[in-house]
């Protein structure tokens, strides 16, 4: 060992054997104790970190990507007053809100189909008796028009005769 003496300004060294400081197999086996204790305590502690924090924490995790895949019904253990506790607590009531709203949406989104495909069979509906109606409607004025038409014509060439002076004023 070495050390300074400060009060007079030398440096003290001494050897020392290390089997007179060292009390033989005695501290051999007080040694071993104090590293198995101390291994012990790492793993009660590494024990109880997994149990409270990781665990809980990759669960909600797992919750996380089950709701990202569509899976809204989450099993979060939420017996505990601690931080990741209340933090279950409001992903499971955040997962039910998710849950209810998509349900919801679902259920509008499936009534405003049906109320649109009512509405295009009417549309549909109708545009076919215009349709129809136009068809007819085309049709019963042709007919008297071409008619108007061709007398028109025959009166315009005078085919029938002249016209005297009334009929051609009306002509």
């Amino acid at each position: 060992g070495m050390t300074y003496l400060e009060d007079i300004g030398w440096y003290d060294v001494t050897v020392l054997d290390f089997k007179t400081l060292v009390v033989g197999d005695r501290l051999t086996g007080l040694m071993t104790l104090v590293v198995l204790a101390v291994l012990t305590t790492l793993l009660v502690i590494g024990w109880i970190i997994n149990r409270t924090v990781l665990d809980p924490v990759a669960n909600l995790d797992a919750s996380v990507e089950e709701m990202k895949s569509g899976n809204y019904s989450v099993a979060l253990d939420q017996s505990t007053r601690d931080e990741i506790g209340r933090l279950s607590r409001n992903f499971t009531e955040m997962a039910d809100a998710v849950r209810t709203n998509t349900e919801e949406l679902e259920r509008r989104v499936l009534e405003r189909t049906a109320e649109l495909n009512e509405a295009k069979k009417q549309a549909e509906s109708a545009n076919e008796a215009k349709s129809d109606f136009l068809a007819n409607m085309s049709h019963e004025l042709r007919t008297p028009m071409n008619a108007v038409i061709g007398f028109s014509d025959i009166l315009e060439d005078e085919t029938a005769g002249p016209l005297n002076e009334r009929q051609a004023h009306y002509v």
